[in-house]
């Protein structure tokens, strides 16, 4: 910064020293015309004189004649030296005015660069953060935390799921494998031709029951006050009954994971709604995890009804209008109704 004033304060000086000299040379030549001129004009008038003296008589002195007109070449030549001295003055003129305009330009750019050092210290200084910006500052963080906090919630409750799922899974294939094993067994022996017919007979009235069961649901539904009346079977299996007790624990515990799904998906369109994050991605997410929870759901209720099939010959009248199969549908219905307000959000 001090050499650029130190360069600036020679600028100006230079300036002065040109506009004196330009002056002086100015007035020094407008004197000399001045001069030229009237000197001209004296000998134009002298010669003129003699030469009207000359013409009216020859009293002239020829002496006189001569020197005139060397006085008249002089003054010619002495014109003639003013108008190169002139032209040499206008060119030095020219050139002090160009030296002057890139004097103007550098004096500019000086004042460019201070201007510049300026802007650039004020853009260094760290600018006081105002109320607003702060607070909108910290909405932001409180935002994007309780985003984090939703979105660790709905993966732990995916996981939970996922793992009662898969327990669900292996419990409905333990189910399957008991039945499959009770019915070979009953295969195996065909010489007890005696156990045979009571069991075929006791297949036999458990259709019948379960048909009335049967019967009695659709009245049911029919009218709500009505009650279907069951008695008790003695001869149902207990072991049976046990594994149709587990079966409907493991829905339950299906529906209840189902309801966590739903509460978390609940959450994340809450997030969502408040615009944290990006809701196309969300909503892709959730379409995914949805999809794949909707494809195992039908997987479970395939089971559940294989496994339905295979003991309601076998079930007591107490239990046949036991409403397994309504309750899967009506968790693939909660599972497709996640999914429709997932792919709304």
């Amino acid at each position: 910064m001090e050499q650029m004033e130190e360069l600036q304060r020679r600028i100006e000086g230079a300036l002065e020293r040109i506009g004196s000299g330009v002056g002086t040379l100015q007035s020094g030549q407008a004197s000399a015309l001045a001069a030229a001129e009237e000197a001209r004009q004296a000998a134009e008038a002298a010669l003129a004189d003699a030469q009207a003296q000359a013409a009216e008589g020859p009293e002239v002195d020829p002496a006189e004649l001569a020197d005139l007109r060397e006085q008249l070449e002089d003054e010619q030549t002495a014109n003639a030296q003013l108008s190169a001295r002139n032209d040499q003055l206008h060119g030095r003129v020219t050139e002090m005015e160009q030296k002057v305009a890139a004097v103007d330009k550098v004096d500019q750019i000086v004042a460019m660069e201070a201007e510049l050092e300026l802007l650039r210290h004020e853009a260094n200084k760290a600018p006081e953060p105002s109320p607003e910006a702060e607070a909108l500052r910290q909405e932001v963080a409180r935002l994007k935390s309780d985003q984090e906090v939703a979105l660790n919630q709905a993966a732990a409750d995916r996981d939970i799921q996922q793992d009662r799922i898969d327990a669900l899974e292996a419990k409905l294939r333990e189910a399957e494998a008991a039945i499959a094993e009770a019915a070979s067994a009953g295969e195996e022996a065909p010489s007890d031709e005696g156990g045979n017919e009571i069991l075929l007979n006791e297949i036999s009235v458990l259709q019948e029951q379960l048909a009335a069961a049967n019967a009695a649901v659709e009245a049911t539904q029919a009218d709500p006050q009505a009650q279907p009346v069951a008695d008790a079977d003695p001869l149902h299996s207990e072991a049976l009954e046990a594994k149709l007790s587990a079966l409907d624990g493991e829905l339950q515990a299906l529906r209840a994971a189902n309801d966590q799904l739903r509460t978390a998906n609940a959450a994340l369109r809450a997030a969502n709604a408040e615009g944290v994050g990006q809701p196309e991605l969300i909503n892709q997410g959730l379409e995914a995890e949805l999809e794949g929870l909707r494809a195992a759901r039908a997987a479970d209720k395939a089971e559940v009804d294989a496994v339905i099939a295979r003991l309601s010959p076998l079930l007591p009248i107490s239990d046949a209008p036991h409403a397994l199969a309504p309750e899967g549908d009506t968790e693939l219905a909660a599972v497709t109704e996640d999914h429709s307000a997932g792919e709304t959000a």
